[in-house]
Formats: structure tokens, sequence, C-alpha cells
């Protein structure tokens, strides 16, 4: 079994990051919202090329509540970071803070960068993301999913244990792939 963890919004605290950077509270999420960047007055576009969002933005995001009991859960698997950055400075940005908050990972090659996490999708791949469109992408790829709950997805309702729901996920997909 092999994992892909996404790490905006599953490690790394993006809202936040986004929150403090442009000083504005998106809280309470909108039910069905994705896309921070209309909430931050700006189109798509514009939020993530934004010269605000530098190198700087990214690689000093701070980790998100769950961060550190995920990568304990995960440690023994067969895992990768995976995350899809929009500019280049984002990529760097990224790289840093792999390096910097994951340092195990980042040294043994665990994280890999791309627009199109639905090619790595096998039978006995598992992503954990917080994007409904990436988890049905992948499902649709033949991968398995564990969506993380967040307020912006599908599992909203499960927000207050996202652990809980990762394990118990983790725990059907495990048995799952021993019966096949």
């Amino acid at each position: 079994m092999r994992l892909m963890i996404d790490m905006d919004g599953v490690l790394v605290d993006i809202m936040r990051g986004l929150e403090k950077e442009f000083d504005i509270l998106l809280h309470p999420w909108p039910k069905g919202a994705y896309n921070p960047a209309p909430l931050l007055g700006f189109t798509t576009d514009e939020l993530w090329h934004s010269d605000r969002l530098s190198v700087e933005f990214w690689k000093n995001l701070h980790p998100t509540q769950e961060c550190t009991e995920l990568m304990s859960i995960i440690k023994d698997y067969n895992y990768y970071i995976l995350t899809q950055p929009v500019t280049g400075s984002c990529a760097a940005g990224k790289m840093w803070w792999i390096w910097r908050n994951l340092p195990k990972a980042y040294a043994q090659d665990r994280w890999i960068i791309t627009s199109a996490k639905y090619v790595l999708a096998t039978p006995d791949t598992i992503l954990i993301d917080d994007c409904d469109n990436n988890i049905k992408s992948f499902q649709d790829a033949g991968g398995r999913v564990i969506t993380f709950p967040r307020p912006w997805n599908k599992y909203r309702d499960r927000c207050d244990k996202p652990m809980e729901h990762v394990i118990s996920g983790l725990e059907w997909h495990h048995a799952e792939m021993q019966r096949v």
C-alpha cells in the first residue's frame, strides 16, 4: 500500500496563512466553497499569482494541527508528500517547507510535485486530500481515496475529529486490500 498525502489543507495550514497575509477572517467557511479567492476579493488567477504569495509566504506557512499526528501514523507506510504548486515561487516555497518541517521526508525524497495527482493513481495507492475534485479525479483514475475533513469539502461535518476519519479510512482500505 502506498500513500499520497496532500500538503495544503492537510499538512499545511494554507487558510491560516491567507488570513494572516490578507488580514481577513475566513470563518465561518461558506458551505460548498473550496476556492478562497472570492472570499478574499480576488479572482483565482489574481490570488494565486499575487506577488504577496512569494517563496517566503509558502515556506513560512504553519503546519496544520493534525500534521504531526498524521505523519506519525503514516511513518511506517510507503508514503509521499504530494502537492500541486501554482507558480514557481509556490513550488520553491513548498520545497523549503518540506525541508524545514518534514526533514526526514525531504531527505528520503518522499515528495512529489505535480499538477496531475491522478496520474499516480493505482489500485494500491491511497490519496489523502482535502479537495473534492482531486479526490474524484484520483478515484476515477483507479486509485483509493480518503477525504481529509475540512469546512470546504463534503466531510465538513467531521472537521472536529479529522484524524478519526483518516484512521478509519486507512483501516478500511487496508482490510479491503487484504481481501483482494
